[in-house]
C-alpha cells in the first residue's frame, strides 16, 4: 500500500514545526527545531533504582523507563487502539509528565498511541525519527506536537543526552541520508539508542533491519548491553548472530501480540537468541516485562515496582522479610519481631524498601 501523502496545507505546517522551508515529503528528513524545555522530576521508582518497563500492549511497542531521580521517558506507545492502554500504564507507575518522549519510527504499531499520550500526559521534549512516511497516522501525532507546542528534536547517530547524573541516553542510528529502497524504509531508519545507568545498559532497536544494521555497524559503535528489546517484535530479519556477539545481551524482551498474524517472534531469531545464551521474555506469553538496574546489576521482576508514596517526615515501619514499609497508624503494621524502624519514607527507600498501600 502507497502511504498516505501529506496534504499541502499539513506540509507547511510541519515545515514550520521542523524549521524546514519546502514540504514535507516521505523519505525526506525532519529538522531539529525548538530546544529542551526545563526538566522536572517526578517520583523515583525506588532510591538507586532504574525501572524499565516493556508494556504488554500486544502487537506493538511501549517501554517507559523511570530513572533512579524521578525522570520519565517513553519509548514509542503502541497501535492507535492500544493509547489509553499505555496512558493508564503510566499512570498506575504514577508517571505526571515525561521528560523525554522517543518516536523510532512511523509505523503505527508504534506511534499509532502517542497521540493519546501526548493530550493526556505533558512532554517536555519529543524525539523522533525525522522520517517522513506520510500516513495518517503520522499526519495526527505530528499536528498534536504542534498543537501543544512540544519541544521536537531529530534524533541522529552520536547523539548524547545525559539525562541525569550516572544516566545517559545515546542514539545509534538513524543518520542522513536516510536509507531509501530498503525491504522496509521505516524500519531501516529507526531511532536505535542506548540508555546507560552506572555500569548497566539498556539497548532499544525500534524495527531495525538488516540494512540499517549495516550501516549502524560502520561507525563501530558500542553495542554491547545487559538488556535488549529485541527488534522488530522478534522477526527473522530483526536479530542474527553477528548482532548478537556485539550485543551480548544477558536478557532479551520481545513485545509481541499473542497469535499475531505475522507469526512473531520467528524461529530464526529465537534461535540466534538461544545461541547467545539470551535469556528470553515475551509479552505475549508474560505481559509487562520489568527490568531493574542498580546501576551494577539488572533484575528482571515479575510485576512493576510500584510509585512510591509522597514524602513523608514522619516515622515509617518496614517488614523485615517482605521490605514494604507502612505508617505508623496501619492497620497492616509489622509485628515487632519484623519490623524495622525509619524516621522517614525517603530513609526506607533509600534502604530499598517500597511504600504499602497505606502510604498512598
Amino acid at each position: 500500500m502507497k502511504p498516505y501523502r501529506l496534504p499541502l496545507y499539513l506540509s507547511l505546517a510541519l515545515a514550520l514545526l521542523t524549521g524546514l522551508t519546502g514540504c514535507s515529503q516521505p523519505g525526506t528528513g525532519i529538522s531539529e527545531a525548538m530546544p529542551p524545555a526545563k526538566a522536572r522530576t517526578a517520583a523515583a521508582p525506588r532510591a538507586g533504582v532504574m525501572q524499565v518497563s516493556f508494556i504488554d500492549i500486544g502487537q506493538g511497542d511501549a517501554e517507559l523507563i523511570r530513572t533512579p531521580q524521578g525522570k520519565s521517558i517513553l519509548i514509542d506507545a503502541g497501535d492507535v487502539d492500544k493509547g489509553d492502554e499505555v496512558v493508564a500504564y503510566l499512570k498506575s507507575q504514577g508517571v505526571r509528565h515525561l521528560d523525554y518522549v522517543v518516536a523510532t519510527h512511523p509505523h503505527a504499531d508504534h506511534i499509532g498511541g502517542m497521540n493519546a499520550v501526548l493530550k493526556s500526559v505533558p512532554v517536555r521534549q519529543f524525539l523522533d525519527s525525522g522520517f517522513a512516511y506520510g500516513s495518517k497516522t503520522q499526519e495526527k501525532m505530528l499536528l498534536t506536537i504542534r498543537s501543544k507546542a512540544i519541544p521536537f528534536k531529530v534524533a541522529q547517530q552520536d547523539d548524547h543526552i545525559a539525562v541525569e547524573p550516572n544516566v545517559d541516553l545515546l542514539v545509534y542510528s538513524p543518520k542522513k541520508p536516510y536509507l531509501k529502497n530498503t525491504d522496509s524504509d521505516p524500519n531501516n531508519n529507526s531511532v536505535s539508542c542506548k540508555i546507560t545507568y552506572g555500569k548497566t545498559a539498556f539497548l532499544f532497536t525500534g524495527d531495525m533491519e538488516e540494512d540499517g544494521r549495516a550501516r549502524m555497524y560502520s561507525a563501530q559503535p558500542d553495542l554491547k548491553a545487559n538488556v535488549l528489546k529485541v527488534a522488530h517484535h522478534g522477526s527473522h530479519n530483526g536479530t542474527d548472530d553477528a548482532f548478537l556477539q556485539r550485543v551480548k545481551p544477558s536478557i532479551a524482551v520481545i513485545s509481541c501480540g499473542k497469535g499475531n498474524s505475522y507469526k512473531h517472534p520467528h524461529k530464526q531469531a529465537l534461535d540466534a537468541l538461544k545461541r547467545a545464551k539470551a535469556k528470553v521474555y515475551r509479552t505475549d506469553l508474560q505481559g509487562t516485562v520489568v527490568v531493574t538496574s542498580n546501576g551494577q546489576t539488572v533484575q528482571v521482576g515479575g510485576t512493576p515496582v510500584a510509585a512510591p508514596a509522597p514524602v513523608s517526615s514522619d516515622p515509617v515501619y518496614g517488614h523485615a522479610k517482605s521490605h514494604i514499609y507502612h505508617a505508623a497508624s496501619c492497620s497492616r503494621l509489622p509485628s515487632a519481631k519484623n519490623r524495622v524502624s525509619f524516621r522517614s519514607a525517603a530513609e526506607a527507600e533509600a534502604a530499598g524498601y517500597r511504600a504499602h498501600s497505606c502510604m498512598k
